[in-house]
């Protein structure tokens, strides 16, 4: 089974510290011990800041911050980027889980999604 969340819009953050991203949540089944893949595709970001500006993008899963975790940095103040993190989880609960893509921009930097992104959990 499939689930999965897109983004309306050209949601931005200058967050310092992981927040969700719009539109991006989703509940997961129960099934414990249950191997699920969740992937968040985010195919053109775009940074803006005042030296190295720099994007993070992660996956909570019931508030918990997965790893791995991805980012972009460029030695530019208008870089282009395409970012797609895959993250393996077992699930730890009969009950539906939250899944939730987060993201920051460090060093003053803002990150804006200028295209549809997606997040996606391929469970069984």
């Amino acid at each position: 089974m499939i689930v999965f969340a897109q983004t309306s819009g050209n949601p931005s953050t200058n967050s310092e510290s992981w927040t969700p991203i719009p539109g991006l949540s989703l509940k997961v089944p129960g099934g414990f011990g249950e191997a699920v893949l969740l992937i968040l595709n985010v195919p053109n970001p775009h940074a803006i800041g005042p030296t190295y500006p720099t994007g993070y993008f992660g996956i909570e899963v019931d508030g918990q911050l997965q790893t791995p975790i991805a980012s972009f940095v460029f030695n530019s103040q208008t870089p282009p980027s395409s970012t797609t993190l895959c993250v393996p989880v077992k699930l730890n609960s009969t009950n539906p889980s939250a899944v939730t893509a987060v993201w920051y921009g460090h060093n003053n930097t803002t990150v804006t999604l200028f295209s549809q992104a997606t997040l996606a959990a391929v469970v069984g």
